[in-house]
């Protein structure tokens, strides 16, 4: 699965493999994720998502599909067009960009308000993390993230570009706590927001521009629990992944790694590379 498109310009391509795992305790997996891409007049467009059905509520699974679905149809359906918009005189300060983040901001109210009223209806509990990274024809990116999952990325370094959403990453962004230290820390998993169990989600959104080089790693807290940042940087750094069945092993191999040291949840991860064509 690889695609190409113009960035600064140069002719480039994308590089794209997702792994998903059950893991060794849980019967079901509730994790969920998508991977597209597609061409536009401009190139081609790329969307990733994840998004981790909470553990320890009722029919998680229920809740990260549908969300999943839900961008998947948005990107199938509305991503082309909301791209095509410029020279808008009613809105000067309008990029394709704020266009898309808006129509995210629509989406994840309209599906959290559904899936609260769905656990109202059955008398459970349910919701879901969502972390997304779309990728425009001329190399702007943005990302949306809800909840723990994760967007890490590499190129010359290693960087965690979302932030955690739970008590114990509130808590240490006035020390500015190392990523790695999260997962040992108190309330690590104790999430302060989610798509479908929180009243009004806030989803934090950043933007970029992607380069030769980036590599991008987006990932349920299953696997970002056991590994460090240094350990990812040395298996998913551009120089590695020289094709799209390397970067699937490599997923594969982190997968189990995870698994042989003690990590009982849903493992899910998706990894994006920008080359040259």
């Amino acid at each position: 699965m690889s695609s190409s498109s113009l960035i600064s310009g140069q002719t480039v391509k994308l590089l794209l493999a997702t792994h998903t795992d059950a893991g060794v305790r849980k019967l079901s997996n509730e994790d969920s994720a998508v991977l597209l891409e597609a061409q536009t007049p401009g190139g081609i467009m790329m969307l990733a998502a994840v998004a981790d059905g909470i553990g320890g509520l009722s029919n998680g699974e229920l809740a990260s599909s549908d969300v999943i679905r839900a961008f998947a149809s948005w990107f199938e359906q509305d991503a082309e067009e909301l791209l095509s918009v410029s020279d808008d005189l009613a809105a000067p300060h309008s990029t394709p960009l704020t266009d898309i983040k808006n129509s995210w901001d629509t989406l994840i109210q309209k599906r959290n308000q559904k899936i609260l009223a769905f656990g109202v209806k059955k008398g459970i509990n349910l919701g879901t993390t969502l972390t997304a990274l779309f990728i425009s024809p001329d190399g702007t990116y943005l990302i949306g993230h809800i909840g723990d999952s994760r967007v890490y990325h590499f190129n010359g370094r290693a960087r965690m570009l979302t932030q955690d959403h739970t008590v114990a990453a509130m808590a240490a962004l006035d020390r500015q706590a190392d990523p790695d230290e999260l997962s040992n820390m108190k309330g690590h998993s104790v999430l302060t927001q989610c798509i479908g169990a929180t009243a009004k989600p806030e989803p934090d959104y950043l933007e970029g521009k992607a380069q030769t080089g980036d590599v991008f790693l987006l990932c349920t807290d299953g696997f970002s629990n056991r590994l460090k940042l240094e350990e990812l940087y040395e298996v998913f750094n551009h120089e590695g992944l020289v094709d799209e069945p390397t970067m699937k092993q490599k997923l594969i191999a982190m997968t189990e790694s995870c698994k042989q040291r003690g990590e009982n949840d849903n493992i899910t991860a998706v990894v994006v590379k920008v080359v040259e064509s």
